[in-house]
């Protein structure tokens, strides 16, 4: 194989394993797969680059190959903590979460300190249907700072919430919800306007109904037409009317400049209603209208959901990561939620 063209010693074995994180990256796997492979063949002491080649593995759903080179990079580093960690995660991928428990609680041992086997280890109690207590005890301790076990965690909170049919996370995107007593209808003098500033101080406040109210009058009034009905939906949303806010965001003209955030609350509606791949489609419309930056993280969360529900769970890992690593409050929300 020509692909390091120098002489097999400790540099080129270093130059092997940086090139093929590259080439990784890239997604080029195949070239990766060659140089890792290359570098491997040196018959290495090092535990890591076992370790960055099963990892890349990992992320593809190559469980096999990925559970082998890390049962080497124990032997060759039985006491080092991190070989032991990713054969646990490698383990509890492949539904062995017994195995998986036996090498995290080796990791814990040696890496007593450590929140990454503790994480890895909830993760598996999450997997092995304690999503509550799991949830529970990671709130209490803390979730490790790592992406990959972040995006599993988040995979199964997921699932676990599901489970439970509890609606995903919403309630960042809207005011809490008050005690609304019954409101009246707004007065028949009032201007759009008014109506229109009325609602928003409703909204602001919370008081869904009243807010629905006031922006309705508002559009019969054609006071900001769009931006009424995109309250309006709003308060739909708060007051559970799914469908409903969906349909008022969709007919909202296509050549204004809140189309892509219309289009993106649209999404959050129809998964709201368990319209996934319906979902998935008004996110991509929303991304390509564009005026959506503030909301990436809402959108990665989103998208992972719709990539879940299609069983494409190594996508939905990777995209919920995302979601989790631009707000890590995204991932504490979801476990409090899982945890009650």
């Amino acid at each position: 194989m020509a692909v390091v063209p120098f002489r097999r010693d400790h540099a080129s074995v270093g130059l092997a394993l940086r090139r093929a994180q590259k080439a990784w990256r890239r997604g080029n796997h195949r070239q990766a797969e060659e140089l890792f492979e290359y570098a491997l063949s040196f018959g290495v002491t090092d535990s890591r680059p076992y370790v960055q080649y099963a990892s890349a593995l990992l992320e593809q759903g190559w469980v096999d190959r990925a559970t082998e080179l890390l049962a080497n990079a124990v032997e060759v580093e039985p006491g080092n903590p991190v070989p032991f960690v990713f054969l646990g995660l490698a383990h509890s991928d492949s539904g062995r979460q017994v195995e998986a428990c036996a090498a995290l609680q080796e990791a814990a041992k040696l890496a007593p300190g450590n929140l990454l086997p503790k994480s890895c280890l909830a993760l598996v109690r999450m997997r092995s249907g304690q999503a509550r207590q799991a949830a529970a005890g990671l709130l209490k301790e803390g979730v490790a700072d790592n992406p990959r076990v972040r995006g599993r965690i988040m995979v199964e909170a997921e699932k676990s919430l599901r489970r439970r049919t509890r609606p995903p996370l919403f309630q960042n995107l809207i005011p809490a919800a008050a005690d609304e007593q019954e409101h009246a209808a707004p007065d028949a003098g009032w201007s759009g306007r008014r109506s229109f500033r009325e609602g928003l101080r409703a909204f602001r406040e919370g008081r869904f109904r009243a807010a629905r109210a006031c922006f309705d009058a508002a559009c019969e009034h054609k006071f900001n037409a769009d931006e009424a009905m995109l309250y309006s939906a709003g308060a739909r949303l708060g007051l559970g009317d799914y469908a409903g806010s969906a349909d008022v965001l969709l007919a909202i003209p296509g050549k204004g400049t809140i189309r892509g955030v219309a289009l993106f609350y649209a999404a959050v509606a129809r998964c709201c209603t368990g319209d996934y791949p319906a979902a998935r489609n008004l996110i991509d419309q929303a991304v390509e209208a564009g005026n959506v930056h503030d909301l990436e993280e809402y959108i990665s969360y989103y998208r992972g959901l719709c990539l879940l529900d299609a069983g494409d769970e190594l996508a939905a890992r990777r995209t919920l990561a995302d979601a989790a690593e631009i707000d890590p409050a995204l991932l504490v929300q979801r476990l409090e939620e899982a945890a009650s």
